[in-house]
């Protein structure tokens, strides 16, 4: 398979990359460049909880872990993905997917009405990918809400 392109997109996904041993995305021989799922964590720092960030602990008042709330987990999730997109050369970002799949905890009408309005944002009115959205019980890591994984098609030249 030395034909296939792989790509870590960051320095984050570099280090989530060699410590789950895979990659961001990779560029198939046909152009078509298939992102792994992104998760909606803080694109600095990897971290799911907002007070690991502020605080340096990872306890809510009730000695609950928090997490990111939803809305903004799916907006990481979506920044992430153009910054991998772009990294394996769709120039274009967004305009080059043409499927989008979802994976939520908690498929609710928020998480899925902020999903469409999300990826609406990033696509423009006029450009509509596939997408199938999931709900699930649990995604990789503690605390995430959302994963997304998209395909697109490299630009022609």
């Amino acid at each position: 398979m030395s034909n296939l392109k792989y790509f870590d997109g960051s320095d984050l996904g570099a280090r989530f990359g060699a410590m789950c041993h895979y990659s961001q995305a990779v560029v198939l021989p046909s152009g078509i460049v298939k992102l792994s799922g992104q998760g909606g964590w803080d694109p600095v720092t990897g971290s799911l909880s907002p007070l690991e960030e502020k605080e340096g602990n990872d306890s809510g008042s009730a000695g609950e872990k928090q997490f990111l709330d939803v809305t903004t987990q799916i907006s990481n999730a979506l920044n992430s993905i153009d910054t991998v997109l772009r990294s394996a050369g769709c120039t274009n970002g967004w305009s080059d997917v043409y499927q989008v799949r979802s994976f939520h905890t908690n498929l609710d009408s928020d998480a899925f009405f902020t999903m469409v309005a999300k990826v609406k944002e990033k696509c423009g009115a006029d450009h509509r990918p596939v997408w199938t959205a999931v709900g699930v019980d649990k995604l990789g890591l503690e605390g995430m809400k959302v994963e997304i994984e998209v395909e697109a098609i490299l630009p022609t030249k």
